[in-house]
Parts: C-alpha cells; structure tokens; sequence
C-alpha cells in the first residue's frame, strides 16, 4: 500500500512517532483502509476515530479534527506527560504515554529502593525510558506541584507519597522511579483534571443562565442549551449501542 502525502493531521502524526498505516490502525481497532482515506482526504475524521486516536498515542483530539496539516502538533489532556497544559506533540511523548498505558499492574519495582541515581545524559533526560520499567520523574513535576498545591481530594497517603515523587523529580538530575508509580499520579492528574474541568464547566453555565435571566433572547438562550444538551445524549446513546451491536 503506497504511503499517503502529509494532507492530514493523521499522517503528520504518524510522521512524528513513526508508525505505519496498520500499526495505527491496529491501536485504534478500525481498518487500515480507514487511516488510508482519512489520510487521502476521502473520509472525514469522525469524532469517534479522532478520540480513538487521540487515546492510543496522546496527541490532541481537537488538533486532529482540525484537519489542517500546517498546525503545529498539539499534546491531550490524558495521561499528558509534561505539563497541565497543551504541548506541542513530540515522538517523546508518544513514548512516553505507551509506556504509561502498556505498565502491568505487577510490574517489579526495580527502583523503589535506590537512595541515588546515576547521572543521566541529555538523550537519557529527554524522554525518559532509559530503564526497564522505571522511568526519570522529570515529566511529573508540573502535575505533581498542581495537584498538591490545587487539590482537596488527595488522601493523607497519598499527599504525603506525591510530597516524595515531587522532591525525585526536583532532583539535579531527576531520580528514576517505577512506571507503576507514574501511572498511578498521571491517573490520578487525570480524575482530578477532569473534576476541575466539571466544575468550571458548571460555574460558566450557572454563570450564563444568571447573565441572561433579564436577556430579551434569555428562552431562546435555554432552549438551545436544551437542545444541545438533547443532542449530545442521542448520540452517546447511539454511541453505546453500537458499542452493544455484535461484530
């Protein structure tokens, strides 16, 4: 199957962490010939592969329904590895979120013991990965200050576990910890992330409905929330059934 010209942020994707048509098709369980013709522009990127995508290699959903190949590559929300905020999307951090999804629940914390670690080189720091099953701390300091400074729902525990993966990833250079661990504060970045993004989400609808309550248009405004909101349901049930449909 000829490689397809760079028309599509999909293609640039594979690009950047150099992966095939199959390959990426296989991480998002739809056909080759789907990425083939998303790529070619003979079919649109649904919302449903888009988020698919976005969650097998951990660039942006809104960068790749963008459709625009000149964009600069943007990182997503979930498990991100550098910061809370939107990065640019490098083969880094793709590695760097396989890792995290792909770590067993028992992985042998190789680690967990070490008072000292070597110093790293400038390719090492970079992206991490250098041990198996462990990886440098670095990438979690941003998540771990924000949640420790911003959160209210850590346990005492893990308050006081996320207090010592801080100082590792502060270390000069940064100290290797498990994967297991990692993933364990980029799940938790992610539930806490998405709660704040909940309420913020709730404070500008009430804030809206409150703006617009002496609004010539305040029905209108209402309805077309409803309308919305409506829409929005139909197609997360129509979503669920076809999950539901037999293959």
């Amino acid at each position: 199957m000829r490689p397809s010209p760079l028309r599509h942020p999909v293609a640039v994707l594979r690009t950047i962490i150099g992966l095939g048509q199959k390959h990426l098709a296989d991480l998002c369980s739809c056909s080759t010939r789907t990425i083939q013709a998303v790529e070619l522009g003979n079919l649109k990127l649904s919302e449903t592969l888009a988020t698919k995508i976005a969650e097998a290699t951990g660039a942006s959903t809104a960068w790749l329904l963008k459709g625009d190949p000149a964009a600069p590559p943007e990182s997503g929300n979930s498990i991100t590895p550098y910061s809370t905020y939107r990065t640019q999307y490098t083969k880094d951090i793709y590695q760097f979120h396989r890792a995290l999804l792909e770590a067993p629940a028992g992985l042998v914390e190789a680690a967990a013991g070490a008072q000292k670690q070597p110093a790293m080189s400038q390719e090492q720091e970079r992206d991490g990965l250098t041990r198996p099953g462990t990886m440098s701390a670095f990438p979690l300091e941003t998540s771990l200050e924000w949640m420790l400074e911003s959160s209210s729902n850590l346990s005492c525990d893990e308050r006081v576990e996320f207090e010592m993966l801080l100082k590792k990833a502060q270390a000069k250079p940064p100290q290797f910890i498990p994967i297991t661990e990692a993933k364990k504060v980029m799940l938790k970045f992610e539930e806490e992330s998405l709660e704040a993004t909940d309420i913020g989400l709730g404070e500008a609808l009430q804030e809206l409905l409150e703006s617009t309550r002496c609004d010539e248009r305040k029905h209108v405004i209402r309805w077309r929330i409803k309308e919305f909101l409506s829409d929005l349901w139909l197609d997360e049930i129509e979503k669920e059934k076809k999950l539901q449909r037999p293959v």
